[in-house]
């Protein structure tokens, strides 16, 4: 199957016709993710539990390897009474820095996450960095900056590798090989980037929380506090800097690889362990990467890409969907063959992939509709009313993928997911327009 002919439809057009590319402030997109919006008192609430939990401190391991140190909590009142001051030789935790870090590592649900994770890590670095230098001198001091570095920076390559094996394999497997080196440098450059960037930032406003002197200037012996309060800082005050890239991939490209990944695999996933989509009808197969292809319109028109990668996804999701096509075919001349299967009308007709070809190119098309709901609803009322025809005909109401037991229409939240990924890719002033309404009728067939 070729899927070209609406590739080309939202490759050469702006999709978010008012709005497009609005978000590229920087090349971390933090501004598309809107991912620090917790409010100040909030904030300060969190600051103050951590800082209210009990550390230990001096650890040593017994003989019998029994793990031993001196436990240290303070108290509310403790806590708010503390001044920058108060942190000159006070040790580093380096255990909550640690914990901090394993809550930011990649897995095939976060993969749309890399910039938030990459500016979180770089900005806890830079803070971390900071404190070591106004808290300690001498041998201690580059003691603890070594040790900063150690941490850091083994945490970046760990999550560098993670992220580029499961980019990398995913386009590999559909026909574009050897990008996962390129993504894991790219991610380990970018972040040296950032992190230099917040670490010249934070030398130039050393009180870029605005709380020194203040009742609140507690909140210095709470890093991720300060590491938030520095993105913030660092964004309000330097909105159009940049991470450059001549080499490699950019941040907004590595988004593009991270969230495309992710949501193809979300489908992909979900096919292995059912053998291959059996049993889905062609026209809800066809509105399930109907679906992903509207994600891929998305994806193109929020970031910003280089001819050459956006080629190559073009690419790996033509081959994507050709292979999710032939998983359903092969399916349906499997059981074809089979010598057990005693109802042979069931799986007599050939896999329809130009029915799911037009479905697809049908769905996609609604994205540039004034009304893109509305638009949405006709569409889907045409292809459940196809869907029911087809349980009618002679012809095709006794194969399997027909048959009322195997509907799963109305076990799949298509739309929900569909709304989910506008949310987090969209920012607000442009995601009420490609939302689209729950109508319990687009799914509930009754045959």
């Amino acid at each position: 199957m070729q899927i070209n002919h609406f590739l080309h439809v939202y490759s050469n057009n702006s999709i978010v016709t008012e709005q497009k590319k609005p978000f590229n402030t920087n090349s971390f997109g933090i501004s598309k993710l809107e991912a620090y919006k917790t409010t100040t008192d909030e904030a300060k609430e969190h600051a103050l539990r951590r800082l209210m939990s009990p550390i230990l401190v001096n650890l040593s391991r017994t003989s019998d390897g029994k793990i031993t140190g001196d436990r240290i909590q303070r108290n509310r009142e403790d806590v708010l009474a503390l001044t920058e001051d108060d942190l000159n030789n006070v040790d580093i935790n380096w255990d909550r820095l640690q914990m901090d870090l394993t809550n930011r590592t990649p897995s095939y649900a976060t993969l749309d996450r890399l910039v938030k994770d990459m500016d979180h890590i770089a900005s806890q670095y830079a803070y971390s960095q900071f404190r070591i230098k106004q808290s300690f001198t001498g041998s201690e001091r580059e003691e603890y900056l070594k040790k900063l570095d150690s941490i850091i920076n083994n945490h970046v390559d760990s999550y560098a590798k993670q992220f580029s094996r499961m980019t990398g394999s995913f386009l590999s497997e559909h026909g574009v090989n050897e990008e996962a080196e390129m993504i894991s440098a790219s991610i380990k450059d970018l972040f040296q980037q950032r992190k230099e960037q917040y670490t010249t930032f934070i030398q130039k406003n050393e009180d870029f929380a605005g709380i020194k002197g203040t009742p609140n200037e507690w909140l210095v012996a709470d890093n991720t506090y300060m590491a938030q309060q520095l993105q913030s800082s660092y964004r309000e005050k330097l909105s159009n800097n940049t991470s450059t890239k001549e080499s490699g991939y950019n941040m907004d490209e590595l988004m593009a690889i991270g969230t495309f990944v992710k949501e193809m695999q979300y489908v992909d996933y979900r096919s292995r362990p059912l053998g291959g989509n059996k049993h889905k009808s062609e026209e809800e197969f066809g509105v399930e990467l109907g679906f992903q292809a509207m994600k891929y319109a998305l994806i193109k028109d929020s970031y910003e890409m280089r001819d050459g990668l956006q080629s190559k996804l073009d690419m790996v999701f033509q081959e994507f969907v050709d292979k999710q096509n032939e998983k359903a075919a092969d399916y349906i001349k499997r059981m074809r063959n089979d010598p057990f299967v005693r109802n042979e009308e069931a799986y007599r007709m050939d896999w329809n992939d130009q029915l799911v070809q037009d479905i697809m190119a049908s769905l996609v098309g609604n994205l540039d509709a004034v009304d893109v709901n509305g638009s949405f609803q006709k569409d889907m009322s045409a292809i459940l009313q196809g869907y029911i025809n087809h349980t009618k005909n002679t012809e095709t109401s006794k194969l399997s993928r027909y048959h009322e037991y195997h509907n799963s229409w109305n076990k799949s939240n298509y739309i929900a997911d569909w709304n989910r990924f506008v949310e987090h890719i969209l920012p607000r002033d442009s995601m009420r327009t490609y939302l689209l309404e729950e109508n319990p009728s687009y799914v509930d067939i009754t045959i």
